[in-house]
């Protein structure tokens, strides 16, 4: 669409992988740490932090860094899981109980990040939540079934929006 494009992890073997799957072969990709960007201040429309918040100690050094490197106006993407019950059965023990290769410790609960905690965050650092919305995997019977025989997370699996954020959500804020 035209728009430059960084794509930042801390892993060599990622960002690989990333570069196999551009078709673009526009996107410039950057080994660094999330704590400290090697990215000017104010430089991006906008930032993103999808499945990303949850993995990490200090998720408000993360967004503090995506709202130093993003304009007014910018746009900081996010989705992340909620610390409850139902994200504990879902996001952690049902990867661990049912889909092989499920790397031990992928998802934390103690990492998880409510809501009324990502807002605070994003406020701390100058980002104002415009839009939030749960996000909730679509248990039909079939994928379900698949998943069980298989171990293997079927293509058909979707998630869908619900207005209560049970086990996820993703939203946007916006830098003041």
């Amino acid at each position: 669409e035209g728009f430059k494009v960084v794509a930042v992890d801390s892993s060599p073997a990622s960002l690989a992988t990333a570069r196999l799957h551009d078709p673009t072969g526009n996107v410039r990709y950057v080994e660094a740490d999330a704590l400290a960007l090697p990215l000017a201040d104010g430089s991006f429309d906008a930032a993103a932090a999808m499945d990303f918040l949850e993995h990490v100690e200090d998720p408000g050094r993360v967004i503090s860094e995506a709202s130093r490197v993003l304009r007014p106006g910018g746009v900081f993407l996010f989705h992340t899981f909620n610390r409850t019950f139902l994200a504990w059965l879902l996001a952690i023990k049902g990867l661990e109980w049912f889909v092989r290769n499920t790397p031990r410790n992928l998802h934390v609960l103690r990492l998880f990040i409510k809501p009324r905690e990502l807002r605070a965050l994003c406020a701390r650092n100058g980002l104002e939540v415009a839009v939030f919305r749960g996000l909730m995997p679509v248990l039909d019977p079939w994928d379900l079934f698949r998943l069980l025989r298989t171990g293997i997370v079927p293509a058909e699996f979707r998630f869908r929006l619900t207005r209560l954020p049970w086990v996820g959500y993703l939203g946007y804020a916006l830098k003041r």
